[in-house]
Formats: C-alpha cells, structure tokens, sequence
C-alpha cells in the first residue's frame, strides 16, 4: 500500500495476497474518507520492466490511488547466463530478452548472423531486470512515499548470482579466468518465503534451505 504524506505519520492497513513476489502498501494522514483499497497486479513484461537501469525520469506503467495493493512480480537472469536446457526460463522473463537481445534464450542471432560479436546486457546499460515505476496518484515532489511490504515469494524455483572476476565483494581473489563473462551461475532451491512481521515473530525471518 503505498502513500504520500506530508507530516510521515502513517496509517498501514492490509493482508498478505498469496503467491506474491512483492506486494506494497500505501498510506496517507489523511485518512478521514475510508476508502475500499483497490488490488493491483503488476506482472513482468516488455512493457513493464526496465532492463539495466532505473531514473526518476521514467515514465510510470501504472497509477494506483493513496492507500492501494499493489502486487508486483519480478524476473532476474542475465542475459546468456541461465541455461534454458537446466533451468525453466519464465515466459516474461524470454519475452524481456527477445525484445533485448532478439530471441528467448537471451542469444543475440542478428549479431551472429552479421557476424558481429553479442553485446555485453544485449546492449542495454546493465544486467539488473526492475519492474515499474508506479505512480502514486496525487502525489507531489516533496511528498513522503509509505512502503510497506505485506510479503515477498519466489514464483520460479530457481535462484540467480554471478561471481566475477575483479567485482563485487570477491574482487580481490586472484582468478585464472580473465573472461568474467563466463561467471554466471544459476542454482536450484526449494521455494520459500518471506513474510513481513514483528521481529520477534518467527515469520518476519526469511527461511533458506541448509
């Protein structure tokens, strides 16, 4: 549920939707008029997912109201790093590549048909796939935006991270390899869940597998 308050006193009200990636809450001070929450469904597309980068200047691909549900979904996978022989590859996540890259599989054919070498994130500025913006309708610059996240749920059953050479938090380790686009590595695990809840209550833990 999300919202715009100008004093940042929030009023959350809300309940877990099932089989949520993400969902948001939105609230406002100005809660004088109870009005019903609409339930909004928010699933990864061309359309709706920035692929490699994230600007404020992005036009929004929704509009909800102050004090609505929103029910994101999200893929992650790079580019020629998840193999589809292994991995079961969503279909929002192959239609993202193919209007990128120029097939399903993350492959680039028409650079390979010219002959030409693929381009690293298929030529878009990074590898990270973010589903939105979303626009809080009535909200203004200045405003303060109220996230609550009701719950979070893997919907593939499968996870992704790369490890390469000279970045991230491993960059000192020496590696043989000085081809780092070859690091990408996808891992099988059960699904689990991430519930929002009081610190001490058991639920608000995220579970991993041991």
């Amino acid at each position: 549920r999300l919202s715009s308050s100008s004093s940042g006193h929030v009023d959350v009200h809300g309940a877990m939707r099932r089989r949520v990636l993400l969902a948001l809450v939105l609230a406002t001070t100005t809660s004088s008029l109870a009005v019903a929450a609409e339930h909004h469904v928010l699933r990864s597309s061309p359309e709706t997912t920035r692929f490699g980068g994230w600007s404020a200047s992005y036009e929004p691909v929704a509009t909800v109201d102050d004090g609505d549900v929103v029910e994101l979904y999200s893929v992650s996978g790079e580019p020629g790093g998840i193999p589809p022989a292994r991995w079961p590859i969503p279909d929002e996540l192959g239609a993202i590549w193919k209007r990128s890259c120029g097939a399903e599989d993350g492959t680039q054919p028409r650079r390979a048909a010219a002959n030409l070498p693929p381009l690293r994130h298929c030529g878009e500025a990074g590898p990270h796939l973010l589903t939105g913006p979303v626009r809080v309708r009535g909200a203004e610059v200045g405003d303060v935006l109220a996230v609550e996240i009701l719950a979070s749920e893997p919907w593939v059953p499968w996870g992704w991270n790369a490890l390469r050479a000279g970045k991230g938090a491993l960059a000192a380790l020496d590696d043989d390899d000085d081809d780092d686009d070859r690091q990408g590595v996808a891992r099988a695990r059960p699904r689990r869940a991430v519930h929002g809840g009081d610190d001490d209550d058991d639920r608000s833990r995220s579970r991993t597998p041991p």
